[in-house]
């Protein structure tokens, strides 16, 4: 039959077949064409999905709309409702929503779901009709509740996103189960999402994979990228990047834009895929074409970077500006970061802040903590660092980590918020377990440091290594600085060069500097001026103050570079400028030496002024000098004690023994001896020589303390052990030999001395000589019998013999170098007492200054200056007899007190009481002793002879005996003359002495 009335249909429409293709002429020859024509709507409405689709003919909507309307006008529901799409998507007819909803509501209110269906989507999105929820959801449910999937899709949407109901997810899971269950993909893929975000149900990685995969393996790209995303991130399947691709690139070949764009990113970390920017700008670009916004803001971050792409500024603010217009907060902080930065296009903070809130507040917690960082800057906004807390807490509290260490920071310096260490540590160790290496390294800090947790060099250690192995180079360099100090680790040098260096390839002028003075002290490495400087440098071309100052220091002294003081004061200057208190320290120094700059006391007080007010106690100790000594200010003692007291009590040892000088003075203090003792004391226990000297004088004179001669000899030999200059350890050993040969009761004081040296006697006597000791006793011998009266006397002399103006030449002569053997104090009196066994000794000491004499003197006062060597020589002679006679009694006083001290006390010294009683009063410590005196003096050729010459002459003159001892006493050494005195007082001439 079918072939009959095909037959026949053929002969009705042969005339008509002209113009017609094959499949048109079948399609008018098939039956469904010939009911149609009758007025069948079925038949019309599958005839309008045969040219809507193009199955089988030509695609022609047109035709398709005349059919559809043909049944629709006979209430066909289906036909409608295609009917009602053609309007909706124009195709076949003007694009026409009203019309749309029109034959929508005309299907829908037959009871068919898909139209119901499309009709709440028009209710929904305002399509044709004015938007309404209820309306959507009224429509929604309908079809619902008729076991239609989609429907059932939207109205667990609906109930998803609380659109025409109150939001209820556990509602929405049941309506996108129901759907899921019938196999609908973006069910299944929503019903997946419910189960990965634990919204309605139970958290469940393994259901969201089971539900993704059914979706993606129908083809559904939305349920295919997710499943890549799950397989990337390793929820609910062990973490797979090659599946992620996978799937993404499944999606992506579909045109899904949010797989392109993630198979880029893919491509651009080289996950799952061989790293390749230009594969990743590809599927970026693809992404872009469609207008997807995340494409936009990664391709503009291709560009910025040149990564698979020339580097362009331009293009990247252009396409981070397209996302940014969508609303993409990314996009739009990646633009703010283009303006803060000035990076294809004017710089403007205003407009950084501008996109930055836009971020912000759509909850982007980058744009929240950028925005954060403008206000606590104070840039393109006034500055707040409450608002700045604000914007950082936004951020922290979602988790973001560079938001979690900016609080963290914000607690630490208390800005913004009461300050507060522990919240400090604990904003910075949730960053920190996030990897940031910012925080990891703050984190490290507070552990050195022991702010909010217990000091703990070991964690401080970890954690900077945690940053420095990110190749963070603070950390690097904080980490060098534990190997270098050997906190939390052995000590290693080494190793501290070795991240230091890390630290200074990146450009971290710290590291730079640090690795810079590893070099100049040739730690970790061998010593290396040149290498010193050329990372000085480094880090001072950054405007590092530090290392500035260091570079500075270079060429003050001329290490690595030529000495040069314009250099040095240049290198200061720019460090000082920063507030650097070591560079104004220096800076200062400079202007009060004149080295560099002209000399300058006012400028140099300006800069020890700035560096002492920021608390440096090399800058108040020296501002405080300045006072004292009314260089660069007016003399103000208070002023200088106020100084030395802000470096004292920081506890630096110049300070406190400056301020001990000013009580025991009474200079801008009430005198206090006390007080005095305190702050020379305080100096004393940090090693302070001037302090512990200073103190043993105290207790040698009982002032502020009792006087405790056991104390005194402590505090010398502490002293004495120190490295010293000449002039500094005669003043040591004086303060004791003085002591005792101009006291009245000398055996009293002795006595304390020798018993204060028993006491302190190891177990084994021996002893050891200052290379100095000769100097010593010869001084304080001179200083004992030839006072100062007599210094006055013989300089009034001289007054005498030489006018004013002729004095004044001769003073000046006289301290030449030429002539500062022949006048010195100690050869004057030398000279005075021995000239006359001496023929030689006179044209000795005055050879060296006879020219600038001659010129300096008449003939006749030259005569008068011959006359008055023997005058003085002869009274000198006679006083100097008296004062040595006195000594010597003293000497032979003490003798008797030792040998009491030793039977008393078993005191086992193998030497001459003399010998003990001279290194007691010295506060030399014993090593082993080589000779005994009365053994040795029987094989010593050496003092034999010595010891007859001395007898062979005229041992009765008083004055070749004492000129016999001096001379002696500066050649031999300390056993010898002891030996000799010993020798000379006790056999033949005793009687004489």
């Amino acid at each position: 039959m079918r072939t009959l009335i095909l037959l026949t249909a053929s002969i009705t429409l042969a005339g008509c077949t002209q113009g017609m293709n094959k499949a048109d002429l079948e399609v008018k020859n098939s039956n469904y064409f010939q009911n149609a024509e009758l007025g069948d709507a079925k038949a019309q409405n599958k005839l309008g999905n045969i040219y809507k689709n193009g199955d089988g003919v030509v695609q022609d909507h047109s035709q398709a709309v005349y059919w559809y309307t043909k049944a629709a006008e006979q209430g066909h529901t289906i036909a409608q409702t295609n009917l009602g799409w053609m309007y909706e998507a124009g195709k076949g007819v003007s694009q026409d929503d009203a019309q749309a909803v029109y034959w929508y509501r005309k299907a829908a209110e037959q009871g068919y779901p898909k139209a119901q269906t499309n009709l709440g989507w028009m209710y929904e999105y305002g399509e044709g009709v004015p938007k309404d929820d209820t309306q959507a959801l009224y429509w929604y449910r309908k079809a619902a509740e008729q076991e239609y999937a989609r429907a059932q899709n939207r109205l667990g949407r609906m109930y998803d996103m609380g659109k025409g109901v109150p939001l209820d997810d556990t509602q929405a899971v049941y309506w996108y189960g129901k759907a899921a269950e019938q196999g609908y993909e973006r069910a299944q893929n929503n019903l997946g999402t419910m189960y990965e975000e634990g919204e309605g149900v139970p958290q469940d990685m393994t259901r969201a994979v089971y539900w993704y995969k059914k979706s993606a393996d129908q083809g559904y790209v939305t349920g295919q990228t997710n499943l890549g995303w799950m397989y990337e991130k390793g929820k609910g399947v062990p973490k797979d990047d090659t599946q992620a691709v996978s799937w993404y690139r499944k999606a992506a070949k579909q045109g899904y834009a949010r797989a392109q764009t993630n198979l880029g990113w893919m491509y651009e970390k080289g996950k799952g895929v061989p790293q390749d920017n230009m594969q990743a700008v590809d599927w970026y670009r693809k992404a872009v074409k469609q207008d997807y916004a995340r494409a936009q803001s990664y391709l503009g971050w291709m560009y910025e970077e040149g990564k698979g792409v020339p580097q362009d500024d331009i293009q990247a603010v252009f396409l981070f500006r397209k996302a940014a217009e969508q609303g993409y907060a990314r996009g739009q902080t990646n633009l703010g970061w283009m303006y803060e930065e000035g990076k294809g296009v004017p710089q403007d903070d205003v407009q950084a802040v501008s996109w930055y809130r836009k971020a912000a507040e759509l909850g982007f917690a980058t744009g929240q903590a950028n925005l954060g960082w403008m206000y606590r800057e104070g840039r393109g906004v006034p500055q707040d660092n409450k608002q700045a807390v604000s914007w950082y807490r936004k951020a922290a509290e979602q988790g973001y980590a560079r938001g979690q260490t900016n609080l963290g920071w914000m607690y630490e310096k208390g800005k913004g918020v009461p300050q507060d260490d522990k919240q400090a540590v604990s904003w910075y160790r949730k960053a920190a377990e996030q990897g940031d290496d910012t925080a990891q390294n703050n984190l490290g800090w507070m552990y050195e440091e022991g702010k909010g947790v217990p000091q703990d060099y070991k964690q401080a250690v970890y954690w900077y290594r945690k940053a420095a192995e990110q190749g963070y180079a603070r950390g690097q360099t904080n980490l060098g600085w534990m190997y270098e100090e050997g906190k939390g680790v052995p000590q290693d040098d080494v190793q501290a060069v070795s991240w230091y260096r890390k630290a200074a390839e990146q450009g971290l002028a710290t590291g730079q500097a640090n690795l810079g003075w590893m070099y100049r002290e040739g730690k970790g490495v061998p010593q290396d001026d040149k290498q010193a400087v050329s990372w000085y440098r480094k880090a001072a071309e950054q405007g590092y103050a530090r290392g500035q100052t260091n570079l500075g220091w270079m060429y003050e002294k001329g290490k690595g570079v030529p000495q040069d003081d314009k250099q040095a004061v240049s290198w200061y200057r720019k460090a000082a400028e920063q507030g650097d208190d070591t560079a104004q320290n220096n800076l200062g120094w400079m202007y009060e030496e004149g080295k560099g700059v002209p000399q300058d006391n006012k400028q140099a007080v300006s800069w020890y002024r700035k560096a002492a007010e920021q608390g440096s106690v090399i800058g108040q100790v020296n501002l405080g000098w300045m006072y004292e000594q009314g260089k660069g200010v007016p003399q103000d003692n208070k002023q200088a004690v106020s100084w030395y007291q802000k470096a004292a009590d920081q506890g630096d040892a110049d300070a406190q023994n400056s301020l001990g000088s000013m009580y025991e003075e009474g200079k801008g203090v009430l005198q206090d001896y006390k007080q005095a003792v305190s702050w020379y004391r305080k100096a004393a226990e940090q090693g302070h020589e001037l302090g512990q000297s200073n103190l043993g004088k105290m207790y040698t004179e009982g002032k502020g303390v009792p006087r405790d001669a056991t104390q005194a000899i402590y505090w010398y030999q502490k002293a004495s052990k120190l490295e010293h200059s000449h002039t500094q350890s005669d003043a040591i050993y004086d303060n004791v030999i003085n002591e005792l040969f101009n006291a009245d009761e000398v055996g009293e004081v002795a006595q304390h001395y020798i018993k204060a040296f028993a006491e302190r006697m190891p177990d084994k006597p021996s002893i050891s000589t200052d290379p100095n000791y000769h100097l010593i006793i010869k001084e304080s011998l001179i200083k004992s019998y030839f006072g100062d009266e007599h210094k006055a006397r013989l300089n009034k002399i001289f007054k005498e013999v030489l006018p004013p103006k002729q004095m004044q030449v001769f003073a000046a002569a006289i301290k030449s170098e030429a002539c500062s053997d022949s006048f010195s104090w100690a050869d004057l009196t030398e000279y005075a007492l021995f000239a006359e066994q001496d023929s030689t000794y006179k044209d000795k000491q005055l050879a060296g200054c006879n020219f600038l004499l001659e010129q300096a003197t008449t003939a006749n006062q030259r005569e008068a200056l011959a006359a008055f060597v023997p005058s003085i020589t002869e009274e000198l002679s006679e006083s100097s007899r008296s004062q040595m006679s006195k000594a010597l009694k003293k000497y032979e006083k003490i003798k008797i007190i030792v040998d009491q001290v030793k039977k008393k006390t078993d005191f086992p010294v193998p030497m001459s009481e003399s010998q003990v009683f001279e290194d007691v009063v010295a506060g030399h410590d014993y090593v082993e002793q080589i000779i005994v005196y009365q053994d040795t003096f029987a094989e010593d050729e050496t003092l034999e002879v010595d010891k007859n010459a001395l007898l062979a002459e005229k041992c009765e003159t008083p004055d070749l005996l004492q000129m016999g001892i001096n001379l002696h006493i500066t050649w031999l050494d300390i056993n010898h003359q002891h030996l000799l005195t010993y020798v000379v007082k006790n056999e033949d001439c005793k009687d004489v002495i």
